[in-house]
């Protein structure tokens, strides 16, 4: 009797763990990685890898009539670079592309002043997350620089 109920205890233990185990665990971390390529000629291109679930809820909170107008809204207030002169660059938007558990945005722009001595921010999912970090790999003019944002940071230059 004794050993028929520690069975059942263990079976309910074993099949409660493989429960648990068979649900998807939500991502531990809170990034993103942006690859900004600017170009002698002044075009811009950038990628941004995002969590799609974390994409998801961040573009909900955004105002427009479609999901594509959100996506453009929420983005477009997040990521900011500005050129040399201090002007902002106007992206269009070349797409989203969904691989597996990450959605990667696609922007393009034009810098004519150039982006070397600019300014980029970074601010995807802030307002879901404290413990959010965003990278932005930035290549330009011969160089490359990587830097880092976390919720309160403002703009950083591009030296």
């Amino acid at each position: 009797m004794v050993i028929r109920r520690w069975l059942c205890i263990l079976l309910v233990g074993v099949t409660a763990l493989v429960a648990g185990a068979a649900r998807p665990a939500a991502h531990p971390l809170h990034t993103t990685l942006t690859e900004l390529q600017a170009g002698a000629n002044g075009a811009v291109q950038v990628q941004m890898r995002v969590f799609a679930d974390d994409y998801a809820r961040a573009v909900a909170t955004a105002r427009g009539a479609t999901l594509n107008e959100r996506e453009r809204v929420y983005v477009g207030a997040s990521f900011v670079l500005r050129e040399r002169n201090g002007r902002p660059v106007r992206f269009t938007w070349c797409g989203t592309r969904y691989q597996g558990e990450v959605v990667w945005v696609c922007l393009r722009g034009a810098a004519a002043s150039g982006v070397r001595g600019g300014q980029v921010r970074n601010a995807m999912l802030f307002n879901l997350y404290q413990d959010q970090v965003n990278v932005v790999r930035a290549q330009y003019a011969g160089r490359a620089r990587s830097l880092l944002f976390t919720p309160g940071d403002g703009a950083r230059p591009l030296p």
